[in-house]
């Protein structure tokens, strides 16, 4: 049996998830609370962000947390145009701009992430294959960038501001 598709209003915009293809869409949505995708099981499977037109999530109203995280490989796709604004600045807070509990994959669209923490995050690997990112972190206890064994940059614009830490780290290459 296939999985139902689910639309729903949010933050005066829609959010569609495909359940049989692991993908989240969300289009002009405005939220001030954390999107997170938690697949069941224990299967591995590569969960999809399709970004269209403008989208913005803060979470600077709370202690902790992360704007756009997943329990599996993320992978982050945009189509024409389509915007990711995410403010996590709440003040010695441990906020995350896009955290994967394994790797973070951005191939394309304009994404602007201010974190008082990390602003991307991939537990194996960060992987940046396109678009257009300014990227802006303030702590000083912690890179912008993370990729536990890599950090890959293989395309698109990318800007990093860490003024307090380094911009990009990983434990391996």
């Amino acid at each position: 049996d296939a999985a139902e598709t689910v639309t729903v209003s949010l933050g005066g915009g829609t959010a569609t998830w495909e359940p049989d293809t692991a993908t989240l869409t969300l289009e002009n949505v405005t939220v001030s609370e954390s999107i997170v995708i938690n697949t069941a099981g224990s299967a591995s499977v590569t969960v999809t962000v399709c970004l269209k037109g403008k989208n913005e999530i803060d979470i600077t109203q709370y202690d902790d947390g992360t704007a756009l995280l997943s329990n599996q490989d993320l992978v982050i796709n945009a189509e024409g145009e389509a915007e990711l604004n995410i403010t996590a600045m709440r003040e010695n807070a441990w906020q995350i701009g896009i955290q994967s509990l394994k790797s973070v994959t951005i191939n394309g669209g304009t994404i602007s992430i201010n974190s008082e923490y990390r602003t991307i995050s991939g537990e194996a690997s960060t992987n940046i294959n396109g678009g257009t990112l300014k990227l802006h972190n303030i702590n000083a206890d912690c890179e912008a960038v993370y990729g536990n064994s890599a950090v890959n940059i293989a395309g698109g614009k990318v800007t990093v501001e860490s003024p307090n830490s380094v911009a990009v780290s990983s434990n391996g290459n």
